[in-house]
């Protein structure tokens, strides 16, 4: 892959999300006395018609051809969630020449499995070590921070949690980025937005997440799940809310064929720089750095989003470019 040859400051991230990466072996008799039984049914009848290798390479080879500095996979690696699976996962994860940041999604925890067993085994590839504490990857002055929503649930149910403990260490960890300068991004796989997925599918405590993030503050949040291309807020902030399509799924609607985001990252120096931009308003009620002091003041952040189309070829959906306030410390 072609790197992007930005400064330490900025920095240019592919994020994609629910690979569902091909299933090559069957459970055994054991794994599939679970909830496993009914999604490989749901395979076989439909879904790996849905998710196919061939939009997933097209997707890859696009995000090989664009510069990119790291890439931030937003869960669902896996089918059932099986130990193969977790292997298979491991070395796909292994292929990128660049960071990862990683996280698992509600397929990756279909039935209850160990965590060194299961998403554990991604640890040093960009993944959690422990469930219950949000992880870190930065590249310069961005910092990509994993939280994980992917809980076993009964059959029919996709929903997900992060739990109290892990909210008040993600809250915990994003003040400790904010006092380090750094443009913080946060990956959720379940979209913490009422609405974004049925009830069913939901993440059961979002609340909980929206008030960790309107506490503490994030740049932006990248979510998972839904399969579908969406923009919005994390409820009661203004932190930009990015959901993106499955990175296998066939084309067709350009909502949901298989896609990714190229998020570029750039730092603004002076107020002068911020003219012009439609400004945001302070996250986490933090005041706006002062325009009168030299040094950084906000991030730019742009969001190109790409689909495939029928033609083979991933296309350029109109771009979202946020503005996001910096802190002064650590940056003049």
């Amino acid at each position: 892959m072609k790197r992007s040859g930005n400064t330490a400051l900025s920095a240019v991230l592919a994020h994609l999300s629910d690979p569902h990466l091909p299933l090559r072996t069957y459970p055994g008799v054991r794994e599939l006395m679970s909830k496993r039984a009914l999604s490989l049914l749901s395979w076989g009848l439909r879904r790996r018609f849905v998710h196919r290798e061939g939009p997933l390479a097209a997707v890859l080879a696009d995000i090989e051809a664009s510069a990119v500095d790291a890439l931030a996979v937003t869960g669902d690696l896996t089918n059932l969630g099986t130990g193969s699976e977790f292997r298979a996962a491991a070395a796909w994860l292994r292929r990128f020449d660049r960071p990862v940041a990683v996280i698992p999604g509600n397929h990756d925890a279909m039935a209850p499995i160990a965590w060194n067993e299961g998403p554990g085994l991604w640890a040093d590839l960009g993944g959690m070590a422990d469930p219950g504490e949000p992880a870190v990857t930065t590249l310069g002055r961005v910092a990509l921070v994993g939280v994980n929503s992917a809980i076993p649930t009964p059959p029919f149910m996709a929903g997900g949690r992060i739990g109290r403990d892990q909210a008040e260490r993600l809250i915990a960890t994003l003040h400790r980025l904010r006092t380090e300068g750094l443009c913080r991004i946060v990956m959720i796989h379940h979209p913490p937005r009422p609405g974004l997925v049925v009830p069913r599918k939901a993440l059961w405590d979002a609340g909980m997440f929206a008030e960790a993030i309107a506490e503490a503050g994030a740049e932006l949040v990248l979510h998972g799940h839904s399969h579908r291309g969406t923009d919005s807020v994390v409820p009661g902030s203004d932190t930009p809310l990015i959901g993106v399509t499955s990175a296998s799924h066939s084309p067709g609607r350009l909502d949901r064929a298989a896609g990714w985001n190229r998020i570029v990252v750039e730092p603004v120096e002076r107020r002068a720089d911020v003219s012009g931009a439609a400004d945001a308003p302070p996250s986490g009620g933090r005041p706006a750095p002062s325009p009168a002091r030299p040094g950084l003041v906000a991030w730019r952040i742009g969001v190109e989003r790409r689909r495939l189309g029928t033609d083979g070829l991933l296309h350029a959906l109109p771009r979202l470019e946020f503005l996001r306030p910096c802190v002064e410390s650590g940056l003049s």
